[in-house]
């Protein structure tokens, strides 16, 4: 990351903070890292990174480690985009798991209780219409990301409703 990167990544970096001013972990689109982006979020006050994604890794086998560049890098195995792809383990497989569960989802997947990533395509342009959101919602009680999610919690958290 060059000088000027690092500049613009401040900039994101001090954004963040203005919105979220006591967060601890941090997770980047697309799953972006580097050393020097580390430093930067370590710099900025960030202790928990969620970058590493292990899609077909059971949560017993995943572990958080400390990082040299002085955050902890917190792995997880199921995030809903990739749940849709059929490139990561089923929610059933995930909620049958012993151990802590570290999950990624995106809210507008979870409100359009999306079951293929053509329902998010249709209202991406234009996902502040409410009622283009509304209309596109899957009210399907199975298959979509709020069930899939609702299952893995529900797992974890018994009295979750």
């Amino acid at each position: 990351m060059g000088q000027r990167e690092c500049a613009d990544a401040r900039q994101v970096i001090a954004s963040m903070r203005e919105l979220a001013p006591t967060a601890k972990s941090f997770r980047c689109h697309s799953l972006v890292q580097s050393i020097p982006l580390l430093d930067l979020m370590y710099e900025a006050g960030f202790e928990l990174d969620c970058n590493v994604f292990l899609p077909f890794t059971a949560p017993t086998c995943l572990f958080p480690w400390h990082h040299g560049q002085g955050v902890t890098r917190v792995p997880y195995c199921w995030e809903d985009d990739t749940w849709l792809l059929g490139a990561c383990s089923s929610q059933e497989q995930i909620a049958g798991s012993e151990g802590k569960k570290v999950v990624d989802v995106h809210p507008i997947h979870l409100w359009l209780n999306s079951e293929e990533l053509n329902r998010y395509e249709r209202v991406k342009r234009d996902s502040a219409n409410e009622e283009l959101l509304r209309k596109n919602r899957n009210h399907v009680q199975q298959g979509g990301v709020w069930t899939a999610f609702k299952t893995i919690v529900q797992a974890s958290l018994p009295n979750f409703g």
